[in-house]
């Protein structure tokens, strides 16, 4: 599948872009105050008297996969080969990435921080997504999703690209969904679990979570999707609700993330607030550091302002700031240049030839980008990555 040439993108593309955003932004300022509110020990946080808690924001995380899922499907479809695939993903993870961990690495280590103090090995080793199979732990506890997210990445490449022209991507997806539930069922009511503890949900194909990355691959192509695939489908996700959680109400909250993304995706003229656009712009970074920088704040501010909702204000405003600067330093100065020469190296590693894209016909791969490529085939959606 080829990409169209690159345009400007229309105004309505933009609210498509902007709609995303909006998402991105609700669901990182909900898990940001789940922990801020609701997740710690008032002792822990140094809180004098309890606060309203927001006890179902770390939803966000879920509403995040939906999210992935969509831009990742829409991402694919402008991709060439799989090398190019992964080296957009990686470059546009990777220099985040790096610079959330120093930072929070170095606050943690002169602040300090009771059980979530790592050594500079296990920092660097965090750079080379070790986490992700367990050699060791993570910086900060949140990346424990981005693992996730990760295998997510790799799993549908090896999806949409090796099984190419074999069936639809959708249809492999909901299978191999299918067959992790299936395996952490067993597991967990006849193995003791050892399949998920050992390899960190992979021998599960990231079950439940690639059930929400299958919803938004869905809404992403909802037109076009066969009406029996989404009767498999929407099942399936309400499975994966079911094993995420441990109560009907949050089942049914986690359910109504299907209905409340698509609607919000689709709603193309949605007027959103610059503000919470801005959000969602340094959505990633801000969720890498809001949790181990955001406590330090809590604890370290206890004695100087005594009122809980100013602090949790004053942490919010601090992890908004460093976001900001990791953005709009790191985040997107250095992924283009780190794109070719990975798509590169990948494509030898393997065997195929390069065929890299000129840089006049490069697509953009981030959500906030003023300049957009439509896909036609999928009704000239853009491709926020």
């Amino acid at each position: 599948m080829s990409a169209d040439p690159q345009v400007f993108a229309t105004p309505a593309q933009h609210a498509r872009l902007e709609n995303i955003e909006a998402l991105r932004a609700l669901a990182v300022l909900a898990v940001m105050l789940y922990h801020y509110t609701a997740r710690y020990p008032l002792e822990y946080l140094h809180f004098a008297e309890p606060v309203w808690p927001l006890r179902y924001g770390y939803m966000g995380v879920e509403l995040f996969f939906i999210i992935s899922g969509y831009c990742i499907y829409m991402t694919a479809t402008h991709c060439h080969s799989l090398a190019l695939f992964w080296a957009r993903r990686f470059s546009r993870l990777q220099p985040a990435f790096m610079a959330c961990i120093v930072i929070t690495f170095c606050i943690v280590a002169y602040v300090g921080l009771p059980d979530r103090r790592v050594d500079w090995i296990a920092a660097l080793a965090n750079m080379a997504w070790l986490p992700a199979v367990g050699l060791t732990p993570p910086v900060d506890g949140v990346y424990w999703s981005l693992m996730v997210e990760l295998k997510l990445y790799l799993l549908f490449g090896l999806v949409y690209f090796g099984l190419r022209g074999r069936g639809d991507p959708v249809v492999w997806w909901t299978v191999l969904f299918l067959v992790g539930a299936c395996i952490r069922t067993w597991d967990v009511q006849y193995n003791g679990a050892q399949i998920i503890r050992g390899t960190f949900t992979l021998g599960t194909f990231a079950f439940p979570y690639s059930g929400f990355f299958m919803v938004g691959m869905l809404i992403y192509r909802w037109d076009s999707t066969p009406r029996w695939l989404k009767l498999v489908a929407v099942p399936a996700f309400a499975w994966a609700c079911y094993a995420a959680t441990n109560t009907w109400t949050e089942r049914a909250l986690l359910f109504a993330l299907l209905p409340i993304s698509k609607f919000a995706l689709d709603w193309q003229n949605l007027h959103v607030p610059k503000a919470l656009v801005f959000i969602g712009f340094i959505s990633y970074p801000l969720y890498l550091l809001h949790n181990n920088v955001g406590l330090v704040v809590l604890r370290e501010t206890a004695l100087a302002i005594p009122s809980e909702y100013l602090r949790i204000a004053l942490a919010c405003a601090v992890s908004l700031l460093l976001a900001t600067l990791v953005s709009l330093t790191v985040e997107h100065r250095f992924r283009k240049q780190l794109e070719r020469p990975i798509e590169r190296f990948l494509a030898l590693l393997f065997g195929a030839p390069s065929r890299l894209r000129s840089a006049d016909s490069a697509t953009p791969g981030n959500a906030g980008d003023t300049i957009a490529t439509p896909d036609r085939a999928n009704g000239g959606k853009t491709n926020p990555s």
